[in-house]
């Protein structure tokens, strides 16, 4: 099992936070998500990050070729996005901590409007 204080030390280096809209018919909403890629040779590192944390997928990816050269670990539903902040963020050093907070504020902000629809 790795750490939690190891899986932040990787986000610190290749983790991504991230926020974009969506227009439908009626109404816009926001996803957000973290995650990692890697090259298909981590498939089991990112494995191991997804059980050790206990949430989240690991899938393959296809290059423009369609070529599964990489794997990406994703979190995308609001309340793993939640525990995941939680479980990791103690653990944040330098830009990615203050990138993260200000991603885990929006994303709080965004949940507890009651107008608002969000991936549970």
């Amino acid at each position: 099992m790795l750490t939690k204080q190891f899986i932040a030390g990787f986000i610190c280096g290749e983790g991504s936070f991230s926020q974009w809209s969506i227009a439908r018919k009626e109404k816009s909403y926001k996803v957000f998500r973290f995650c990692i890629t890697q090259h298909q040779r981590e498939m089991s590192l990112l494995e191991e990050m997804r059980d050790t944390l206990g949430y989240g997928t690991v899938r393959r990816k296809s290059s423009p070729k369609n070529n599964p050269i990489f794997v990406e670990y994703m979190i995308c539903r609001a309340p793993d996005l939640v525990k995941f902040f939680n479980d990791i963020s103690p653990f944040l050093i330098g830009f990615k901590k203050e990138q993260a907070t200000k991603w885990f504020q929006e994303l709080m902000e965004y949940k507890n409007n009651k107008n608002n629809k969000i991936k549970e």
